[in-house]
């Protein structure tokens, strides 16, 4: 495990520098996907046949989309999103297709900081009163700490002498240190669903109310890897994470059980809505509750209630969750999952030194991406659609039918990434 702390945040992962070159990439796919919408708006003002209105929120859209681009690239800086060289990065968003990493729960941010008072209220009040009354923990782990709300509310009403804050994503964390550090950051919020044309993008001021310089700690890590034996925390709270986790539940309850003493607590908060592609991986309520109890925890004040999630006043959308609280603390053993895996390594990485083992009388990837580069080299050349199959077709001497099956995916791909709208 390889460490380094940068602006404050510790980073802990097997390999921190192929982690800082897949963030470098991430943050630049995030910057590139906002200046492909101000170049589609840009392209879409210049119709004359449209209505006043229609006009007004555009140019409001893209104005927004500009002041993101001055603020997201200021706030991804340090993750060296400027000296990525272009054909690494082109090769890199061909490969790593959809929207970027850095995106992801980017809303959290608005409702953490400006709009979200009552559900976070909601949050922190819920994990209060499912302690034991009297309940005074010194030190808090948060799992999936997103925009860090949650984790600054506790530390305001617990009083502990440290919280620590672990979360994936570097937007999210790096945001959370600067908010709870005392710096006002501004965002721009791109609401889903806009409640009126003149909130399809709002210039937020992102602040705490109390700032801290002192008692939290922040980590970015895999939690499923990290070792956390070496802080005592006697309170571990897990808000929205056991479903979303890349982790089955059996797996994940051995992770908690082994942080802390016989005396440390476990609250959760969140929803139960698993996704994954092993359908007996996708518990039910009881389900949870039996392979906790299994996994050697004493439940208690479980509750499940539904609660509004996201409202924000700027969007149409409302969601109603149903979530899942609960306290639990070790009353016996766990076993160790057989499929049980921390960190594993790949065997060609393993043993880098030795062949790679690809058949010899294999497929030619090598000659695939050279069919691929030549129709991109002509997508760049502006050419027609029927100038690329007839070029595909001489080059290659391959029939029509041959070149159409060749082509169009590989166009459709490229304009999926082109097209992608990071706002939605």
């Amino acid at each position: 495990m390889s460490q380094q702390v940068l602006q404050g945040i510790e980073y802990s992962f097997p390999n921190i520098d192929e982690k800082k070159v897949e963030w470098a990439f991430e943050s630049l796919k995030a910057i590139g996907q906002f200046s492909q919408v101000r170049r589609r708006i840009e392209e879409q003002l210049k119709v004359s046949n449209m209505m006043k209105l229609t006009r007004e929120r555009l140019k409001l859209n893209l104005e927004m989309v500009e002041s993101q681009l001055i603020y997201l690239s200021e706030i991804l800086k340090p993750y060296g999103w400027a000296s990525v060289r272009d054909d690494l990065y082109a090769n890199y968003v061909l490969e790593n297709p959809g929207k970027s990493s850095m995106m992801v729960n980017y809303d959290y941010l608005f409702r953490d900081w400006i709009w979200g008072e009552k559900e976070n209220q909601h949050a922190c009040n819920k994990v209060i009163t499912t302690l034991p009354a009297g309940f005074q923990p010194e030190n808090i782990l948060v799992l999936g700490s997103g925009a860090g709300r949650l984790a600054y509310d506790l530390f305001e009403n617990l009083k502990p002498s440290q919280a620590t804050l672990v979360d994936m994503n570097p937007l999210l964390m790096m945001a959370s240190k600067k908010i709870i550090s005392g710096e006002e950051l501004k965002m721009v919020e791109f609401p889903y669903m806009p409640a009126s044309k003149n909130h399809v993008g709002i210039l937020q001021n992102l602040k705490a109310p109390r700032p801290y310089t002192e008692g939290f700690r922040y980590i970015m890590t895999d939690a499923r890897t990290y070792d956390f034996s070496q802080d005592n925390y006697d309170l571990i709270v897990t808000p929205w994470l056991i479903d979303v986790i890349d982790m089955d539940l059996f797996e994940f309850c051995y992770m908690i059980h082994q942080i802390g003493d016989s005396e440390t607590l476990w609250v959760n908060y969140g929803p139960l809505g698993f996704n994954s592609s092993e359908l007996r991986e996708c518990y039910s309520t009881e389900e949870v509750l039996h392979i906790i109890a299994k996994q050697g925890f004493k439940i208690n004040n479980q509750k499940l209630e539904h609660i509004d999630y996201m409202h924000s006043p700027y969007s149409h959308s409302l969601r109603v969750e149903n979530v899942l609280s609960f306290c639990a603390q070790k009353d016996q053993a766990a076993e160790k999952p057989k499929t049980l895996e921390t960190a594993a390594v790949a065997e060609w990485k393993q043993n880098p030194d030795q062949s790679l083992g690809f058949p010899a009388d294999g497929p030619k990837f090598s000659q695939g991406y050279e069919l691929n580069v030549f129709v991109l080299k002509l997508l760049e050349e502006q050419k027609s659609y029927n100038e690329v199959l007839e070029a595909f077709q001489k080059h290659f001497q391959a029939s029509k039918q041959q070149a159409i099956t060749i082509v169009d995916p590989l166009i459709e791909l490229a304009l999926e990434h082109y097209n992608i709208n990071p706002l939605r």
